[in-house]
């Protein structure tokens, strides 16, 4: 699942300022401890096939806000540094610059944006620049500032997809019925940037499990429905995340994720009045984790402020 900040949400919706210029934001160099980015794109293809892990595409411009936010606070993080340091080859490149290329065959068109890319797939390097993206080279993708926790989450759960892609793939070929393989291919479909597809894989779920009894389909309707939004399809969206947050059983994590989810699509069409119930029912929920409580608490002060 992925989606702006709310934080991010908050200042797009409601108006409150980045509070970060240029000139506060760490450069390469500036921090102590920083991850150890990549000097170039070819630099990193190459290291990324010698070494078999990940390529980390961070895709910003020089005007991006909340690029120079994702920097000062997110990759300065000691975790976030551990992990792109471990598990990734990481790469900053400018979209509208030195990455124009490859910011064209990937579709990237918001920022910052963060692919994930299967070095083993990519065409030779100098000629990224001729057609679209070919299956299997975006195994994982973050649109939008995250803060540190929940962005390691995220490149945590890329790589676990990344190499559980094959088996489940290969589990829902043999056998079409294996519901729990379903949910989680179209979460991880979603994961490697293949909305379509992981939008066909939730209705063969469906079609086994209108209900979602199981509560094996919780999640990939919250990936799916990730999809719908950031599309701006809000009304193909907000129903998914429903069917999340009514059907999630004991999944606190996905139902609070859900409502919150619904919270942010209403903000995103100026209907405030209809995020606030969203937002408080998951304050309401039991077991809520502090991060995802807070979360919803900042949003809810900003979004009551803005409709007195």
């Amino acid at each position: 699942m992925r989606k702006l900040s709310w934080l991010s949400a908050a200042v797009l919706v409601v108006g409150v300022s980045l509070g970060v210029s240029a000139q506060e934001t760490k450069k390469a160099g500036d921090a102590k401890k920083e991850i150890a980015w990549a000097k170039n794109y070819q630099e990193a293809v190459e290291t990324a096939k010698k070494s078999g892990k990940l390529i980390m595409v961070d895709f910003y411009t020089d005007w991006c806000g909340w690029c120079k936010v994702l920097d000062q606070k997110t990759y300065t993080d000691a975790n976030v540094i551990k992990l792109a340091d471990a598990s990734f080859v990481s790469l900053k490149i400018n979209a509208e610059k030195e990455g124009t290329a490859q910011a064209k065959r990937y579709g990237v068109t918001g920022f910052p944006t963060i692919l994930f890319l299967d070095a083993s797939k990519l065409p030779e390097v100098g000629s990224e620049g001729k057609g679209k993206a070919g299956d299997g080279e975006v195994v994982g993708k973050i649109v939008g500032f995250k803060d540190a926790g929940p962005f390691a989450l995220d490149m945590t759960g890329i790589a676990k997809a990344a190499k559980e892609y094959p088996a489940l793939a290969a589990r829902v070929e043999k056998d079409a019925s294996d519901l729990e393989a379903i949910g989680k291919f179209a979460v991880v479909l979603h994961q490697r940037g293949n909305a379509q597809k992981a939008a066909q894989t939730l209705d063969k779920g469906e079609k086994l499990d209108p209900k979602n009894s199981k509560g094996l389909l919780t999640r990939a309707y919250n990936a799916v429905a990730d999809d719908y939004q950031e599309a701006g399809e809000f009304n193909k969206a907000v129903p998914l995340f429903r069917k999340a947050a009514d059907t999630g059983g004991k999944d606190v994590d996905a139902i609070s994720y859900a409502l919150q989810s619904i919270a942010a699509c209403y903000l995103s069409q100026q209907q405030f009045d209809k995020a606030i119930p969203e937002l408080e029912a998951a304050l309401r929920l039991s077991g809520i984790s502090d991060d995802d409580r807070k979360q919803a608490e900042d949003m809810l002060k900003q979004v009551k402020q803005r409709v007195k």
